[in-house]
């Protein structure tokens, strides 16, 4: 377990109670439980990781170093088995947000999507 330096982003897991958290400095993406008990860190030698979310099975964080957004099954880590998203081209991608149809409902006929709660 490393020290919190510099903390970017972090993301509440609802359906596993977890919390993600990710340290421009130290380059690294920790969780622990939402009391902040049994603290790990899962990915490491990141450049400068901003921004982290979880969907489905799937851990996603933005890079600066270089521009991108990536993912790694969150059951698999700390393998390190990541795969590029997207490459950001030459922006610094900060926040990260997932859309899904299946998480959403219709309110009208308008098709006025929101998401479900």
């Amino acid at each position: 377990m490393t020290l919190l330096l510099i903390g970017g982003c972090c993301f509440v897991d609802y359906a596993t109670n977890k919390l993600y958290w990710v340290d421009g400095r130290l380059n690294y993406i920790g969780v622990s439980n939402l009391d902040g008990s049994s603290r790990r860190d899962i990915v490491h030698g990141l450049m400068h990781p901003f921004s982290v979310l979880v969907y489905e099975n799937f851990l996603y964080w933005t890079e600066w170093s270089p521009e991108a957004v990536k993912k790694i099954d969150k059951n698999s880590v700390p393998n390190n088995n990541t795969q590029l998203v997207t490459n950001a081209a030459s922006q610094k991608p900060a926040g990260i947000q997932v859309g899904s149809q299946t998480r959403c409902v219709t309110l009208d006929p308008v098709q006025t999507v929101l998401p479900a709660r």
